[in-house]
């Protein structure tokens, strides 16, 4: 019997199982049993379920070429990654030959039945949950003990020899390997995703000569069951290896082996639409239940959703919106006005600003630990943003929230002070090195956090992928409010006037944003045209009558700003505020929108980390410190930028709680 399923990942326990192979298969027909009478006086076959070890993996290879064909079996090379990424879920049925006399096992040496042709699963249990044969269902079928209760003359007295290798011993005759992942299809199962709630099983292979005895389906019932032990131990709350649940097993299957399937508990989909060699397929599931009965099945991180750089009435003559300043006492109340030909921005505190998701870890996020005694173990395992389990948690995660960036936040054990990790990821699951609105977000949830337990006035240090970003509160320490934070300042490169670079860029500003305006027109709006030293973000410094005539992020042509090659993450569009603006009253010192396709955002409503650029850029031209910003999305924003020595300065933004509560995936 085999089963090939194209390739996917993932973790069962490690246990030795012996299993009487020949007592449910042979009830009832006692020809069986005398013909194996003879072979029992010499020697006792035992069968053993354990994980598959590096050592197996050369007779595990053997076994695979030979029993699909050349366009159905895995690669050496799938089979290394199996093992290596989820060797908990590769498990294999392990042949012993022990003389009688040397063991002193009663019921638990077994035989191997003769090759009968039909009986594969002719007298298997009926179809039940994966719930039924942890419940002890399969009893009538199945013995289990302890790899201690072997004797010693065969095995290691030491469990983990036992565990692992066996000490080179006995035949591999089958196995099963499994690899975890989201969705049922094929590239899904490409490659391992600890987190997939789905446990795609790849091969079942039992040794041609070892066919139609029952094994295969004792293999695959040990298999579930140990499945479902795990699980137990995961809902019932106990340190395992097991983090995340499983609800689903599945596989895809050719119809001479449905039976086997259905006679363990699985139930057939239909045809499936995965691709495997010539033959038809057929996909087939197994519903956990144990997952389903869980009140508390998963790990759970506190989250929140806040509004970044909002705009805040602070009374008075508000205007569109308010700004104040922890910097100078000329602009410690100020407000904007916005020319009647611009889209409206809202006024209320509520709905501005750029909304972006915390995640505050406080364990060592997908890291499988080994089980322990200690209840505090896995809190003091520091999470690793470098980590493949971890980082592909963090993008399904962003995902999920479908944010402009969510930040992803934990403790540095390290740390002296107030010190964390941060990382940030867009809504389509790309991570960026740097995320000014994330930033003010995830230290309004710190403070927020440090002013429960009565501290306050305190800052935090952020360890990002390059920077180190410092915050603290303006006033109060609370976190619901104003917060300055202390980022590196981005120097301008100016293209060349008349370049290439310069050419191709305004032919894409053209393209996207004017393609009413001829070429003479466009140079007349255009002042000027950089970029940051890294080529991460494209400047665009535009006329303010220009400005106002942008189109909105509906009517923007983005394929031609996604196609360009002359930036990689997004295209700041810019002008100074006009004199007459400032004569009716605007305090703004320019306004902005920012453009990331390529990065899976059309429009950022709030862009704190192109402030590092805007900041220096209009400092410069005004010959000021102290420049104040206005981003002109649909939800707007606001940014206070100062200029500091070192190559710093510190951005400055209020901060709305919009969310917060936890994260189960």
């Amino acid at each position: 019997m085999t089963d090939e399923l194209p390739p996917a990942g993932a973790t069962l326990p490690s246990d030795v199982v012996l299993f009487d192979s020949n007592q449910h298969e042979n009830q009832g027909d006692e020809s069986k049993v005398q013909d194996n009478v003879q072979l029992q006086e010499e020697t006792e076959p035992l069968i053993l379920f354990r994980n598959v070890c590096p050592t197996d993996l050369t007779q595990i290879y053997s076994l695979e070429k030979a029993s699909y064909p050349p366009d159905e079996a895995a690669s050496r090379k799938q089979i290394q990654y199996r093992q290596h990424h989820a060797a908990t879920f590769f498990r294999c049925a392990v042949l012993i030959q022990q003389n009688k006399s040397e063991q002193n096992l009663e019921q638990d040496a077994i035989t191997i039945p003769s090759n009968t042709a039909g009986e594969e699963a002719s007298d298997e249990p009926r179809a039940r949950t994966l719930s039924n044969f942890a419940m002890g269902e399969s009893s009538s079928t199945l013995l289990a003990k302890d790899s201690n209760a072997i004797s010693s003359n065969t095995l290691s007295t030491h469990a983990e020899d036992n565990r692992n290798s066996l000490n080179g011993l006995g035949e591999i005759i089958g196995y099963i390997s499994a690899t975890r992942c989201h969705t049922f299809d094929e590239d899904a199962m490409k490659a391992h995703d600890a987190t997939g709630k789905l446990l795609a099983i790849h091969s079942v292979v039992v040794a041609e000569k070892y066919r139609n005895r029952g094994i295969g389906t004792k293999m695959m019932l040990n298999y579930l069951d140990a499945v479902d032990k795990m699980m137990q131990k995961q809902t019932g709350g106990a340190s395992g290896r097991l983090k995340h649940p499983i609800e689903k097993v599945v596989l895809i299957t050719k119809m001479q082996n449905v039976k086997l399937y259905l006679n363990v508990g699985f139930s057939i989909l239909g045809k499936s639409k995965i691709c495997h060699g010539k033959d038809q397929w057929y996909d087939c599931e197994l519903k956990v239940e144990s997952v389903q009965n869980s009140s508390d099945r998963e790990q759970k991180y506190e989250c929140w959703i806040m509004d970044s750089f909002a705009v805040l009435n602070i009374g008075g003559n508000q205007g569109n919106s308010g700004i104040s300043s922890g910097y100078a006492n000329d602009a410690a109340s100020v407000s904007l006005s916005i020319d009647t030909n611009c889209k409206a921005i809202r006024t209320l505190e509520r709905g501005t600003g750029n909304p972006a998701a915390v995640v505050m870890i406080h364990d060592g996020g997908q890291i499988e630990t080994e089980s322990s005694d200690e209840e505090n173990e896995e809190s003091q395992q520091e999470f690793d943003p470098a980590l493949e389990q971890n980082q592909a948690w963090m993008k399904i995660v962003a995902r999920e929230f479908h944010l402009s960036e969510t930040a992803f936040i934990w403790r540095r054990l390290s740390g002296v002070g107030v010190e964390y990790g941060i990382r940030f990821y867009t809504c389509n699951g790309t991570e960026v090195d740097l995320c000014g609105h994330a930033t003010l977000a995830a230290a309004s949830a710190v403070f927020e956090k440090l002013s429960q337990e009565g501290k306050r006035d305190l800052s935090v240090a952020f360890y990002g992928k390059r920077d180190v970003l410092k915050a603290k509160p303006a006033t109060g320490g609370t976190g619901s409010g104003k917060i300055i934070m202390e980022f590196p300042t981005k120097t301008t490169i100016l293209l060349e006037p008349g370049s290439d670079d310069e050419i191709a860029t305004k032919r894409m500003i053209q393209k996207s944003l004017f393609s009413t305006l001829n070429d003479d027109d466009l140079d007349s709006v255009i002042c000027q045209i950089g970029c940051d030293e890294g080529g991460d973000d494209l400047l665009v410094e535009i006329t303010t009558d220009a400005f106002f005539a942008l189109p909105t992020c509906e009517d923007i042509d983005f394929s031609f700003m996604k196609a360009y090659d002359g930036y990689k993450r997004g295209v700041i569009v810019c002008c100074l505020v006009s004199e007459d603006l400032k004569k009716n009253g605007e305090k703004a010192d320019f306004f902005s929108r920012f453009f990331g396709p390529k990065v899976g955002i059309s429009e950022d409503p709030v862009t704190g980390s192109a402030h590092c650029i805007l900041g220096p850029y209009f400092g410069s031209k005004l010959q000021k410190d102290y420049v104040v910003g206005m981003q002109k999305s649909e939800r707007g924003g606001i940014v206070e930028c100062m200029m500091v020595d070192d190559g710093l300065m510190r951005i400055s933004g209020s901060v709305v709680k919009a969310v917060n509560g936890y994260l189960y995936l």
